[in-house]
């Protein structure tokens, strides 16, 4: 979805959800650091429980860069 500028790509899985108190690992640190390169402080990567079971990723970013 594309809002005020920004884009946010969400997916959601049917798994179990993240586990309590669950870390970011290589990937995702990797994967933050790259969006980051890429746009800025405004992109985010963000995982969250869904209310109704699995895990939701959010990447948003900027569409237009500085």
């Amino acid at each position: 979805a594309a809002e005020a500028g920004r884009v946010t790509l969400t997916v959601r899985d049917t798994g179990p959800g993240l586990a309590p108190g669950a870390t970011d690992g290589t990937g995702l640190a990797n994967s933050r650091e790259r969006l980051a390169q890429a746009f800025g402080p405004q992109a985010v990567l963000a995982l969250d429980n869904h209310p109704e079971g699995g895990c939701v990723a959010r990447i948003t970013f900027p569409l237009e860069t500085a």
